[in-house]
């Protein structure tokens, strides 16, 4: 609690904001203490300032408890470091963020909880900036905890590029099985398929450890659970199924039969002898600076656009697909149209056979900046492209003139 407070202090420090800052760091006043961490550190502040900045802690803070030897209110938090619950805090009195990338996290998980808005932001954003291998997998759980869309985008584009040494680090280890099934069902990670499956078991090992289990083929099984499907065993070649997969007895009988007749048939067989619980679909990883350089019309970046724009919309095409291309400048009313709203609005927009491929910001902020997007029409629909330009014209709230910048007809991909 507070200790050699100063007399003259309030002389010492003049504004408002300097002298609640000052009360805060000393513990002067205070009326609630927060026990923080598996130590349960203290840290005394005041209900005032956290019912003025949080909407969530003003419902809560005059139902906590009263400390026993204390008349002060007791509240404990278990998930943050002490350094980043008092960097929190400091931006609730003083409106200062001043944390390193890992306290970030810390900070965003409590802001987002608590509901402050612009530390959220604020956090978000010095996060983007230090998405490194060691850290990518936790940025991407909390982002998707805190339902951080944008920041849970750019780490998964992230991880897709470097999934190769994200694996390897002990941050993977930390994924969740829901995220570990997330990842793996995707198409876009740039790995072989036996690296995936190693760096599964070396998770299922990690999980078995701190369940104190024997890393048996059973429990290793057990712990992966659906995971262990998300795997495209088909995508293996023979030597590495049979000489890296078969001896672990990790798979049952029928899953090692159908996988080893898939493998040893003619590829122009294979299609009669599929898998029925291992997708065969092949991984195809398309990197961000190939799909969204809109900047390009020519014919093999309109190919690349709409290779992107189907690959998006999750439908496997059987067979060589003719589509319109197009890319298109949209104009907000004004600066204050949110345009990572707008892109979404656009996206709503659905018609048999429409698939919105990449889109980017154009301009500088000083002037009005536009939102230029692309997307594809099959050649087999009822409507022309005109009528899905028309359609964003229509969104009267933010849109002011929607421009076709580029249009190839008869694409095919």
């Amino acid at each position: 609690m507070a200790t050699q407070i100063k007399e003259n202090w309030r002389d010492e420090f003049s504004t408002g904001k300097a002298q609640f800052f000052y009360v805060f760091r000393n513990g002067l006043f205070c009326d609630i203490k927060f026990l923080i961490g598996p130590d349960q550190d203290a840290v005394y502040c005041h209900s005032f300032v956290l019912k003025v900045r949080s909407p969530v802690f003003e419902k809560i803070v005059d139902k906590l408890p009263i400390a026993v030897k204390e008349n002060v209110k007791e509240m404990v938090i278990e998930r943050v470091s002490i350094s980043s619950f008092k960097k929190f805090l400091q931006f609730l009195y003083a409106d200062q963020l001043d944390a390193d990338s890992d306290e970030a996290l810390d900070i965003l998980y409590l802001a987002k909880k608590y509901g402050i808005h612009e530390l959220t932001r604020k956090c978000a954003a010095q996060i983007k900036t230090a998405i490194t291998d060691s850290n990518a997998i936790s940025i991407f759980q909390l982002a998707r905890d805190c339902k951080e869309i944008e920041l849970e985008q750019k780490a998964l584009r992230y991880i897709y590029c470097n999934i190769a040494s994200i694996v390897e680090q002990d941050d993977f280890l930390k994924t969740t099985h829901s995220n570990l099934c997330y990842l793996l069902s995707q198409d876009e990670p740039e790995i072989s398929e036996l690296a995936l499956f190693n760096a599964a078991i070396r998770w299922a090992k990690s999980e078995c450890s701190k369940h104190r289990l024997h890393d048996s083929p059973k429990h290793l099984r057990l712990v992966l659970k659906e995971a262990l499907h998300e795997i495209r065993f088909p995508l293996m070649t023979s030597e590495e199924y049979h000489s890296k997969i078969v001896g672990l007895s990790l798979l049952n009988e029928k899953e090692s039969s159908e996988i080893s007749k898939y493998l040893a048939a003619e590829p122009a067989s294979r299609e009669f002898v599929r898998p029925s619980l291992f997708k065969s679909k092949l991984r195809h990883f398309i990197r961000e600076d190939e799909i969204l350089d809109l900047n390009k019309f020519d014919d093999e970046n309109h190919k690349r656009l709409a290779k992107y724009a189907i690959k998006k919309s999750s439908i496997e095409f059987s067979g060589p697909t003719i589509v319109s291309s197009l890319i298109l400048d949209v104009e907000p009313l004004d600066k204050s149209i949110d345009l990572d709203k707008l892109d979404k609005d656009i996206r709503a927009i659905k018609k048999f056979g429409l698939h919105w491929g990449g889109s980017t910001v154009v301009g500088s902020k000083e002037s009005v900046q536009k939102l230029k997007i692309s997307f594809i029409a099959e050649e087999k629909r009822s409507y022309g492209v005109g009528t899905v330009v028309e359609a964003i014209q229509d969104l009267s709230d933010g849109v002011r003139q929607v421009y076709v910048v580029s249009f190839r007809e008869e694409v095919e991909v």
